[in-house]
């Protein structure tokens, strides 16, 4: 009886853990806060709450993208142009692209995401 509680157990601890996975929309959220946090010039809060893999190429060189990125100007407008989900081994990702628009810049802002427990960790971006 003990063997198969604990095997009950192990099967409900498995499943718990790979049925946590951000949701699709929850990505437009985190480009959102993205935009909202590089305009603000927060370059801290976006490194702290980036991906692993983000993470691993320094955290000056990380700011110093994010700075560059922002002296393009304040994103006054964007609108999601496409949103791809590639499969990476095991890893979810999502790509949206936007069409954005500054006061000096006009271009699309393509940003990666990778879904780490639950939840959408940006990993790239591109201005």
């Amino acid at each position: 009886m003990l063997r198969k509680t604990i095997a009950f157990c192990l099967l409900l601890c498995t499943v718990a853990c790979h049925a946590r996975q951000a949701p699709v929309e929850d990505a437009q959220k985190a480009a959102a806060l993205f935009i909202q946090r590089l305009n603000a010039g927060e370059f801290e809060k976006i490194y702290d709450d980036a991906a692993k893999g983000l993470k691993d190429r320094g955290h000056d060189e990380v700011v110093k993208s994010l700075k560059e990125a922002a002296s393009k100007g304040v994103i006054r407008e964007y609108s999601l142009i496409s949103m791809e989900l590639p499969a990476s081994g095991k890893q979810r990702m999502a790509n949206p692209v936007y069409a954005a628009v500054s006061d000096s810049w006009r271009g699309n802002l393509k940003l990666k995401f990778i879904d780490e427990d639950g939840e959408w960790k940006l990993i790239g971006f591109e201005r």
